[in-house]
């Protein structure tokens, strides 16, 4: 029954390469059937897999699946066979028959011949019944049917990026397969454990930079953002403050023009006072009243002009206040030059009206304001410097990631250019199905563009292209799941 498989496998890959596609499913079919009585679960497998692909290969190439046809096809050349074989036993009958009496030495080697083939067909029937009902036989099957199990589930998780629980998987993988003796399959997963581990690295070193570029970016533009704040602090502040003295000014104008009002009043009243006051102690006295009445306009005059120095002593004060507070404002805003001016003019107004000891104080804050001036520049530029630092680091980085891509694009281009004509070929396919399948998705051919990703997914596999393989694998999940 094996010799028999094997024919069925070699006829399907024959009509596979003849591109007799739907005979050549009919005929791996009949071996799978026979492998499955033979309970050979990892031929079935790779034989599915074949299938599968010859499948696809079909609908990328718009052939009908049709083996009802391929059945009669292979019907009537199996008949031919039959009659010809039968021909050919005839006419060796009949030789035999008119050789029968001169039957001699060679003719008995090749009976003992005959009968020494049918004794190992036997034995070797013998031996594949002891294989099924052999404990260990089982156990194998079991074996293989986790490995089938974790291989699926592998595929699942290629498609989530989880490499921790790849690895694993793999490293469970590798221990059936010792225990099957595939040691093809063992290289196999050990150097795809170690693919893995590399792209798990590469994930998160990639994670890491993404970080540490998005806290930097966090942090420059709320650094910005700082400073804009700061700034619109400082204007409305400003603003605030200009309004806050006008409405005083205005407060101030009002009450003088009040104060003087009433004065005027009392000063009327008084004088008339003082007019009845004078005529009267003039006639009790008997004195001149125009010689009092100089008297009193002379010590009024005093009056008057006493009243008038502190008047103006006092808006000279308020002046110097302002003048001051003026400079205090602009040393908050780092405008040492201006704010050294207005102490100056400050120390003069208090010089003025005789504040010595005030007026020294501020002139030694003026000459302060150069030395801040020089600490604030100072203090600037080793600012300027760091974000400057900052902002190379941030475009080394970003230079580093895209001549990172431009490395990897350029080892890909040479080794293009480095494979054979064969491979080449593959590549150009490779790369006209993956335009024409994404050409059908974006007309929402979902169906067939589903069918040239998983023959470009082939192609890949072929080719070596095993890092583009999760990325096509994705899309072909999301478009089955469009479908549904």
């Amino acid at each position: 029954m094996k010799e028999e498989a094997e024919a069925y496998e070699k006829e399907g890959r024959q009509a596979k390469k003849e591109k007799k596609y739907n005979l050549a499913i009919l005929k791996l079919q009949k071996a799978i059937q026979i492998h499955d009585e033979l309970q050979q679960e990892g031929y079935v497998g790779i034989l599915e897999k074949e299938i599968e692909r010859i499948k696809t290969l079909m609908d990328f190439l718009d052939i009908p699946l049709d083996l009802a046809k391929a059945k009669e096809e292979a019907n009537m050349k199996d008949l031919d066979k039959k009659t010809n074989n039968e021909k050919i036993i005839n006419e060796k009958a009949d030789d035999k028959k008119h050789d029968n009496s001169n039957i001699g030495n060679e003719d008995r080697k090749e009976a003992v011949f005959e009968n020494e083939k049918t004794k190992d067909i036997n034995a070797k029937d013998e031996m594949v019944k002891r294989d099924q009902s052999d404990p260990t036989k089982k156990a194998r099957k079991e074996l293989e049917k986790e490995a089938n199990t974790i291989e699926s589930k592998i595929k699942t998780l290629s498609f989530q990026k989880k490499y921790n629980e790849i690895i694993k998987l793999y490293k469970r993988l590798s221990e059936l397969y010792e225990q099957l003796g595939y040691d093809y399959q063992l290289r196999k997963i050990r150097f795809k454990i170690d693919k893995y581990k590399n792209l798990k690295e590469q994930e998160e070193r990639k994670n890491k930079e993404m970080e540490e570029y998005i806290e930097e970016r966090k942090k420059t533009i709320a650094e910005q953002r700082a400073e804009r704040i700061q700034k619109k602090q400082k204007l409305a502040m400003e603003q605030e403050e200009r309004k806050r003295a006008k409405l005083e000014e205005m407060q101030k104008e009002r009450q003088q023009i009040e104060q003087q009002r009433q004065l005027s009043i009392q000063e009327k009243m008084e004088r008339a006072k003082q007019e009845r006051l004078m005529v009267f102690e003039a006639s009790k006295t008997g004195q001149d009243v125009n010689s009092l009445r100089q008297k009193k306009i002379e010590r009024e005059k005093k009056e008057q002009m006493l009243r008038e120095k502190k008047q103006k002593e006092k808006q000279i004060l308020e002046k110097a206040n302002q003048t001051m507070d003026k400079a205090k404002a602009l040393v908050e805003r780092n405008n040492y030059d201006e704010a050294k001016e207005k102490y100056k003019e400050s120390a003069d107004l208090f010089k003025e009206i005789g504040w010595d000891q005030q007026a020294a104080v501020l002139r030694r804050e003026a000459q302060n304001m150069d030395q801040m001036k020089e600490e604030y520049l100072k203090k600037k530029k080793l600012e300027e410097d760091r974000k400057k630092r900052e902002q190379e680091k941030f475009e080394q980085r970003a230079q580093q990631i895209l001549e990172e891509k431009e490395r990897k694009k350029r080892e890909e281009e040479k080794a293009r250019q480095q494979l054979s004509p064969e491979m080449q070929l593959k590549v150009d396919r490779a790369e006209m199905v993956l335009k024409k399948a994404e050409k059908l998705e974006r007309k929402e051919k979902y169906n067939r563009a589903t069918a040239r990703y998983e023959y470009l997914i082939d192609l890949y596999q072929e080719i070596g292209f095993d890092e583009k393989i999760p990325k096509i694998e994705n899309k072909v999940t999301e478009l089955k799941q469009r479908l549904e």
